[in-house]
């Protein structure tokens, strides 16, 4: 007699996560895709540029179809700065200084452990409806295609450009992770891995001989 231990709850139990593709994930009967939108300083900007920023904007989302747009508070990455902090550290020589650098980097490896350094990132998630698996490939390019095309309207909202990143499949589960399974997301938030590891820790035994 076997049973599932009870004591980590899996984003795969959570939502119906059926498919990850290199730009997208099929969940729910639908195919999703995204972009990564950094912000726009608009402090400097006149109020008619401010106006004209607005309508294009809207002008761009009238034409995505389905879509959502999400900000998310998201743990910065520490790592390289704690790594460069101690180098630093390595060739000073001045104790005062060695021991005020020492409790910097005390801060900055506390801060990374209680996800307390955050920062907003914000992202454009579009879907296309599949009726059975015959459609996913052609519903595929059609998804993508429109990702392409809001990104290229995207690019004419300012002067020198504005550049999006078009999300992996990856990172498609990693914020549908936030949603659904934060305690997960938290683990995993600077695993460089496949997405297969996100969703499951095959190294763990999930059933027991009871």
């Amino acid at each position: 007699m076997f049973k599932k231990k009870e004591a980590h709850d899996y984003t795969q139990d959570l939502a119906d996560l059926s498919e990850i593709y290199p730009n997208s994930m099929l969940i729910d009967n639908a195919l999703i895709a995204g972009l990564k939108c950094s912000t726009i300083n608009t402090t400097m900007m006149k109020p008619s540029q401010r106006n004209d920023l607005r309508i294009n904007f809207g002008i761009a989302l009238a034409g995505a179809g389905l879509h959502q747009i999400k900000i998310e508070a998201e743990p910065v990455d520490l790592s390289e700065k704690i790594e460069e902090e101690y180098r630093i550290l390595e060739s000073t020589e001045n104790i005062h200084k060695s021991d005020l650098r020492r409790s910097y980097i005390d801060y900055l490896e506390k801060s990374s452990e209680d996800n307390s350094t955050l920062e907003k990132q914000r992202y454009l998630l579009l879907r296309e409806e599949i009726r059975n698996d015959k459609e996913i490939n052609e519903k595929m390019d059609i998804l993508l295609e429109r990702v392409r095309e809001v990104q290229e309207d995207f690019r004419h909202l300012t002067e020198d450009g504005y550049d999006t990143q078009l999300l992996s499949g990856q990172q498609l589960v990693q914020l549908l992770q936030i949603d659904l399974n934060n305690n997960q997301a938290k683990l995993n938030r600077f695993v460089s891995k496949s997405p297969d590891f996100i969703l499951y820790d095959e190294q763990e035994d999930i059933y027991a001989e009871s």
